[in-house]
C-alpha cells in the first residue's frame, strides 16, 4: 500500500493535483490518487504500460529516441531507467539486459513516484 502522512492531515496535498486531501492513501493498490484518479507510480521500464517488462518496452524507446512517437510524461519517466534525465539508447540496452536476467543495477520492475 502506497501512503502518505502529515503531521497536519488537513493541510496535506495531493502531489498530482494540489488538492487538499487530508491523509492521502492508495488504498486499492492501483497505484492511482484515490482523490483525482491520478497515476501516482509507474513500473520503471514498463514504458508501454501494459503491466509488463518486455522487448516491447525496448523498441518504445527505440521509436521514441528516432522521434517516430512521443511518450507521454508517464511513459518518460518508465523509461528513463538509469535517471539521468534522458530517454535514449541506454535505457532500452538496460531494459535488454534486465529481460535477459543481467544485473543493471537499475530498479527495473519496480514501481517508483511520479513526482521523484
Amino acid at each position: 500500500m502506497t501512503t502518505c502522512e502529515d503531521e497536519n492531515p488537513k493541510d496535506h496535498k495531493c502531489d498530482i493535483c494540489g488538492e487538499n486531501v487530508g491523509t492521502h492513501e492508495d488504498k486499492d493498490n492501483d497505484h492511482k490518487c484515490d482523490y483525482c484518479g491520478e497515476t501516482m507510480s509507474v513500473c520503471l521500464g514498463d514504458v508501454n504500460g501494459d503491466g509488463k517488462v518486455n522487448i516491447k518496452d525496448a523498441t518504445e524507446i527505440q521509436k521514441a529516441t528516432a522521434m517516430l512517437v512521443a511518450l507521454a510524461d508517464e511513459n518518460r519517466k518508465a523509461a528513463d531507467v538509469n535517471d539521468d534525465g534522458n530517454v535514449n539508447v541506454k535505457d532500452a540496452t538496460a531494459i535488454q539486459k534486465h529481460i535477459a536476467y543481467i544485473e543493471t543495477g537499475y530498479k527495473i520492475g519496480e514501481y517508483i513516484l511520479l513526482s521523484q
